[in-house]
């Protein structure tokens, strides 16, 4: 599972902006301890979360709706794939 950067961007964005959504985003990975990049594995995800729910209120909230979307999303496709073979 990858979670591109630049959906993390634009899905913050609809809340605080463009430029400030790219400045928390990469305070955020900054954090975390790596560097941003296209896409982020499963685990760098759960870290940038985490790291999202610590800054606490509109952040805290974006992050807590984000990871169970992307997480339901990945486990429906699954079972879809599944159900196809």
């Amino acid at each position: 599972m990858e979670i591109s950067d630049a959906w993390l961007i634009n899905q913050l964005a609809h809340s605080v902006g463009f430029e400030a959504a790219e400045k928390i985003i990469t305070d955020v990975v900054r954090r975390a301890g790596f560097h941003r990049k296209p896409e982020y594995t499963k685990e760098e995800f759960r870290c940038i979360c985490k790291i999202l729910k610590e800054k606490g209120g509109l952040t805290k909230i974006f992050a807590t709706i984000i990871e169970k979307v992307v997480y339901q999303e990945k486990y429906y496709q699954t079972i879809i794939e599944e159900e196809r073979r």
